[in-house]
């Protein structure tokens, strides 16, 4: 199971995720490259594509984030969606 590493930095109130990513772009792509193959070779649908990948990030969440921290990592992951996609 792949284990993820949350490249964010916490105090009592705050959450910053740093500009600087510690993973190569060319190592991003690639994850991001083989996620976008397997959604293909299922055919998946855009609603599909989603459901799976907001599941999958429930999972990364749940697993990786301590409950205390989860609620203001998943506004924050939220915020930054909406940036980069409108």
């Amino acid at each position: 199971m792949l284990r993820c590493e949350l490249n964010l930095f916490f105090d009592d109130e705050h959450l910053s995720m740093p500009y600087l990513s510690k993973h190569s772009d060319d190592v991003v792509e690639s994850l991001v490259n083989d996620l976008l193959i397997t959604l293909e070779k299922h055919k998946a649908t855009t609603d599909l594509s989603l459901m799976a990948l907001g599941n999958t990030l429930t999972h990364l969440f749940n697993q990786n984030v301590t409950q205390n921290q989860r609620s203001l990592l998943v506004k924050k992951f939220n915020e930054i969606l909406v940036q980069s996609t409108i």
